[in-house]
């Protein structure tokens, strides 16, 4: 049985990509240690323990440290809210916001590690 499945983001500045999503999304350090060394991971979350793990590794390229085509989608109460924290914030927005064909209203923002955020607010009953 699962119990959660959260991403891991390899980052290349681990205080500004962590600060980037604790902003955008209200989300708490959960855990930060070091497992081993020149490897360093903050793992941030939220009352429901919706979690991300953020990791710095010394040890692999410091340019593009997340070498993939990822995309991290993000299920909102309140996509109104969460476009006021992007403009206070700063935050380019990619797309949107956008309503789709189903009612589903959904924003495209991308972090400094240049993952793409897809924020969603949209009722499945």
């Amino acid at each position: 049985m699962i119990k959660s499945i959260y991403p891991t983001i390899f980052v290349k500045d681990m205080e500004m990509s962590t600060n980037f999503y604790k902003k955008l999304l209200n989300l708490k350090e959960k855990r930060n240690f070091i497992p081993q060394p020149n490897v360093h991971i903050i793992i941030l979350g939220d009352e429901n323990n919706n979690l991300i793990e953020f990791i710095k590794n010394n040890n692999i390229n410091s340019e593009n440290p997340s070498k993939c085509n990822m995309s991290v989608i993000v299920h909102v109460e309140n996509i109104d809210k969460m476009l006021d924290i992007i403009k206070s914030e700063n935050i380019e927005i990619l797309q949107g916001p956008i309503t789709t064909d189903l009612g589903a209203k959904i924003i495209f923002v991308k972090d400094m590690d240049g993952i793409t955020i897809e924020l969603i607010e949209e009722d499945f009953n």
